[in-house]
């Protein structure tokens, strides 16, 4: 009895030392999609940013053009 006693012990203690490994490792992994969402957060507003920075210098060149043709025109 005294034997079985002391295997569950050591059973018990192998798997709450299990556990708590595994417990560490999901606190890490979390931490990095944390990490990693961010960083993807920030791609997408700096992508953002890109676009609408494009679509303004887009207008701007067809504005210039547009311009550029009347006074073609007037000469």
């Amino acid at each position: 009895v005294e034997e079985e006693l002391d295997n569950e012990r050591q059973s018990r203690a192998k798997t709450e030392k299990q556990r708590a490994d595994l417990a560490r490792e999901i606190d890490e992994m979390r931490e990095r999609l944390d990490d990693a969402g961010g960083a993807t957060s920030s791609q997408v507003e700096m992508n953002k940013k890109r676009e609408a920075e494009l679509a303004k210098l887009r207008r701007d060149l067809e504005e210039a053009n547009l311009q550029h043709e009347a006074t073609a025109a007037q000469l």
